[in-house]
């Protein structure tokens, strides 16, 4: 059965739902029995990307299975299966909690080569967890495995908020490098969850701000631009909270520095060194490319206003139009928090610098502007920031009295990491220090261990 909408005939979602979720379960089934290329797995990979491509033709759309609690969605969809379909619904949720991850994705163009290249790190990584790290992006596969915070309020645990904020961080550092992925294949590839995640980890600046902040120091921090964008979007969240933005649009606001920076995707590895000319050249093929398409009466005011705003701030224009035509608020908010990542981070031509160090520049350039008529770089708004961040941002390494070394986690109190020689602490110990010495970061000092940020964070369970 089939829905005739808005001109195209478009699959029922519960069929697709229900051969979708028994071509995956078919295929993990026979992999506990059969070898990979076996004429059985075959068949039905083959059969799953007939399904996949088929919708895909139709719908523009991929294909995802999510698990929550007991329930099971086909592209956010609820689906309202039959009672002999649960058999196959438990043996997805073993699967997925072997991984730890909720969410199996399938792509336009996926094929028979590529899904069984997925499949065969699936049934790698059940085994092992170092096999698993590929999962996550579809660069060759055209396939995921990963974890999405729930549709449904079921399944909730009391996990602390800390652990949640890292859980988040993770997720949408995930969802940052997939969306970066499918920008250069589509102009405006879906935000819902991005939003959905932003707004989760905007709820956790009531309560954990400073903690939140001081992961936008260093969360996402060996994944490039991808990670650059991840902590750039929090800090613009945090800061449009400062302002008195209605909690409603901060997610919005945060969101741009996303839409804004699509193009950069394009640039691959050489992004941070990009030369104003380069730039440009990416930015004009990006917008030729919405053009061509014909998607240019879909695309918002907005998101077009957020492209320009975003590429006058990488190319550190003083304004983003000509005349009297202003900047718009979520565009300076975008200027001012990548800029400052850029600063802590040393992207570009920016120098390392501390988080105490980053500030005092922007406090150096909000003096020169002050006065000024608004611009791309609003002064009243760097000056929220400062007032957001104070002088030793949350997440900043110090050094304290007893020539210790400490982290900003949540102030006033202070990590400690390391004694006076620099020696790694044992075990991490907190200390009320409301007097403590901004210290750039020595090599051999890990920060991030100290903020529950490693090389491999947690991954996002039900949260």
């Amino acid at each position: 059965m089939s829905t005739f909408d808005g001109g195209n005939l478009a699959p029922d979602v519960q069929e697709l739902g229900e051969r979708v979720l028994s071509l995956v379960t078919g295929v993990l089934r026979a992999l506990e029995l059969y070898e990979l290329n076996n004429d059985t797995v075959q068949k039905l990979i083959g059969n799953l990307v007939d399904e996949v491509n088929s919708y895909a033709g139709v719908a523009g759309n991929n294909v995802a299975l999510l698990t929550d609690d007991e329930n099971i969605f086909l592209n956010e969809e609820f689906l309202r299966l039959e009672r002999r379909a649960f058999e196959k619904v438990g043996r997805l949720r073993k699967m997925f909690g072997r991984l730890r991850v909720n969410e199996i994705a399938f792509y336009p163009g996926c094929t028979n080569e590529s899904l069984t290249l997925f499949f065969e790190r699936v049934h790698a990584g059940v085994r092992s967890p170092a096999d698993r790290v590929k999962l996550g992006l579809p660069d060759d596969t055209m396939a995921t495995l990963r974890f999405v915070p729930g549709l449904s309020k079921k399944g909730k645990t009391q996990e602390d908020k800390e652990g949640l904020a890292l859980r988040l961080y993770a997720t949408l550092v995930l969802l940052s490098r997939e969306l970066l992925y499918q920008s250069t294949r589509q102009p405006f590839p879906p935000t819902v969850r991005l939003r959905r995640v932003l707004q989760r980890i905007v709820d956790l600046l009531d309560s954990h701000g400073d903690y939140v902040l001081a992961l936008a120091h260093y969360a996402g921090n060996r994944d490039g631009l991808a990670g650059h964008l991840a902590r750039s979007a929090v800090l613009a969240a945090a800061l449009a909270r400062t302002t008195g933005m209605e909690k409603r649009r901060i997610g919005r606001a945060a969101l741009s520095v996303f839409v804004g920076h699509l193009p950069f995707a394009r640039l691959g590895d050489s992004w941070s060194v990009a030369t104003p000319e380069r730039i440009t050249k990416v930015y004009d093929e990006y917008m030729a490319m919405v053009l061509r398409e014909g998607q240019f009466s879909g695309v918002s005011a907005w998101r077009l206003a957020m492209l320009h705003e975003a590429q006058a701030a990488a190319m550190k224009q003083k304004a983003s139009y000509p005349g009297d035509l202003s900047t718009s608020f979520d565009g300076r908010l975008l200027a001012i928090c990548t800029t400052y990542d850029r600063h802590c981070q040393g992207i570009g031509d920016a120098t390392s610098a501390s988080p105490a160090a980053a500030v005092a520049s922007l406090a150096a350039q909000a003096k020169q502007l002050q006065g000024q008529e608004v611009c791309l770089w609003d002064w009243r708004i760097i000056a929220m920031f400062l007032r957001l961040t104070g002088p030793l941002p949350p997440g900043s390494l110090v050094r304290l009295e007893d020539g210790s070394y400490g982290v900003v986690r949540n102030r006033p109190e202070v990590v400690l990491i390391a004694d006076h020689m620099g020696r790694a602490q044992a075990g991490l110990e907190g200390r009320d220090a409301t007097e403590a010495t901004p210290y750039n970061l020595p090599e051999e000092l890990d920060i991030a261990s100290a903020l529950g940020w490693t090389e491999h964070p947690p991954e996002a369970s039900d949260g």
